[in-house]
């Protein structure tokens, strides 16, 4: 059964059914039903659809349970996110259905829009992350992706709304979900869990995907910082940003220390300190954005093997320093 009789199986009445796109984690497809915009989300359904079938009962449980417990979670802390939420299992697959709030997402917008724009962006952004910063009942893990917000085209008020609940990262049946199918590896899931249940970690990884979408906004990105973290939290950040290696790497790259800035790339280990450094790279060399097929070398996808990983992510580096050489 595809996405269009899954659609028609449980809204009978839908029409202007689009054709999927292909996510990361997703496949969606935008309809309508009753002149109400609606996204019909398949998740995971690579890893869930090639699993045998018993372990593909076992993802579907679990995701069927931890995905509206996510949900509900953040809608409680106040984060903004779309009104209308269900979740099916349909033919082996598990299809979310929600709100269509927007076609574009903010990272699109960013790439067109003017600088006080895109302040206006970025602190809509920051306002919808800051309850989980704020939530005193244990971390919440949060995906501050561009990609990941849209401003809804249906109403006056003005809200980024997060729409990414797959892979669910809330702690569910006792455990911290850090990825989809959960890693096994105990510093693979400390490093995880740093990078998307931690407010530095969350803010780190918002503003590499706001420079992939735009590379001038960084001095933008700390202002609006500055106008919405507290103080102390702001000035912390701000030192560990401005001792980070793509700050050493942008004075190298503007002294044309290129022989030093390949020796970094070949030593780093951490991921985002390589997203980081490509955006200056791709950007000092060229002025332009780091092309997608390389940027997705960099994604950690569980569903890899460890090796896979290794290698994707010197393919990564290679990218990079290719783009110098």
């Amino acid at each position: 059964m595809n996405t269009s009789e899954i659609i028609r199986n449980v809204y009978p009445d839908a029409t202007s059914i689009g054709e999927p796109k292909i996510f990361p984690h997703s496949e969606i497809t935008r309809f309508e039903n009753k002149g109400k915009k609606l996204l019909a989300k398949i998740l995971e359904k690579e890893i869930v659809l090639k699993a045998n079938p018993e372990d593909r009962q076992k993802f579907i449980d679990y995701l069927g349970g931890a995905v509206p417990h996510y949900y509900n979670t953040l809608k409680k802390l106040g984060v903004p996110v779309p009104p209308f939420h269900e979740l099916i299992v349909s033919n082996g697959k598990l299809v979310e259905f929600v709100d269509d709030l927007g076609e574009i997402n903010i990272s699109e917008k960013l790439k067109t829009v003017s600088p006080d724009e895109t302040k206006k962006l970025i602190h809509l952004m920051l306002r919808s992350t800051s309850p989980v910063f704020q939530n005193q009942s244990g971390p919440i893990g949060f995906d501050a992706n561009g990609e990941n917000f849209v401003i809804s085209a249906i109403e006056s008020s003005e809200k980024a709304y997060f729409i990414d609940f797959s892979p669910p990262r809330v702690k569910y049946q006792g455990t911290y979900i850090v990825g989809f199918p959960q890693p096994t590896d105990p510093k693979e899931i400390t490093t995880s869990f740093e990078r998307y249940y931690t407010p530095w970690g969350i803010l780190r990884r918002m503003r590499i995907h706001l420079l992939t979408a735009n590379p001038e906004v960084d001095h933008v990105f700390f202002a609006a910082l500055r106008d919405v973290l507290p103080l102390t939290m702001f000035s912390e950040f701000e030192h560990k940003f401005n001792v980070g290696s793509d700050l050493r790497v942008r004075q190298l790259l503007a002294s044309k220390q290129t022989r030093d800035v390949i020796e970094i790339i070949h030593k780093e280990k951490d991921v985002d300190t390589l997203r980081e450094i490509a955006v200056q790279v791709f950007w000092f060399k060229h002025k332009q954005l780091v092309p997608a097929k390389v940027f997705d070398l960099s994604r950690v996808h569980f569903h890899f093997s460890p090796t896979d990983r290794l290698q994707r992510l010197q393919l990564f580096k290679n990218a990079i320093i290719d783009t110098l050489t």
